[in-house]
């Protein structure tokens, strides 16, 4: 059951193949990749595709995937996902365009109230690269608190494992 969310500022919405384009355009951006687990650069118009399809068929109250909008400017993406029972994790990425003016902020805080209500859970975690500090800050701002180190974790545009 796809879902819309609405902050202040922002449109949080499911994603349509359409945004493909948008997201290439937006997200291809090594500085924006590099801290994700996934994500290659540059993204490729199929690899956007691809990506959007799958989050097209994610489980209801399991997976949400939300395309963040800033007025009608596509900002990034951010998603709220099940890991075990309810726990569930969130992750995000911003055009480096929209870096430090508290859009992360505004979307995280507003996926995880979705979390909590709308897919009932408990505890919702995310996990950075260490080198990420303004992602960290972001998580922080929100009220989660840093556990220390949890081990390496793969960077898809940088090839290699790095601290979390």
């Amino acid at each position: 059951m796809p879902h819309t969310l609405r902050t202040e500022r922002l449109l949080l919405r499911p994603p349509e193949l359409r945004d493909a384009k948008v997201l290439v355009q937006t997200l291809s951006d090594s500085r924006v990749t590099a801290p994700t687990k996934l994500w290659p650069f540059p993204i490729s118009m199929r690899f956007a595709t691809m990506m959007l399809g799958q989050a097209q068929r994610m489980v209801p109250f399991a997976d949400h995937i939300f395309m963040i909008f800033e007025g009608s400017i596509f900002a990034g993406t951010i998603g709220v996902h099940q890991r075990r029972d309810d726990v569930y994790g969130v992750g995000y990425m911003l055009g480096s365009a929209f870096w430090g003016r508290g859009i992360a902020t505004e979307a995280v805080r507003a996926v995880c109230a979705f979390g909590f209500a709308a897919c009932r859970a408990n505890l919702i975690v995310a996990d950075t690269f260490q080198s990420n500090v303004a992602s960290q800050r972001v998580l922080e701002k929100v009220g989660m608190r840093n556990i220390g180190d949890i081990g390496p974790g793969w960077s898809t545009t940088l090839q290699g494992s790095f601290p979390r």
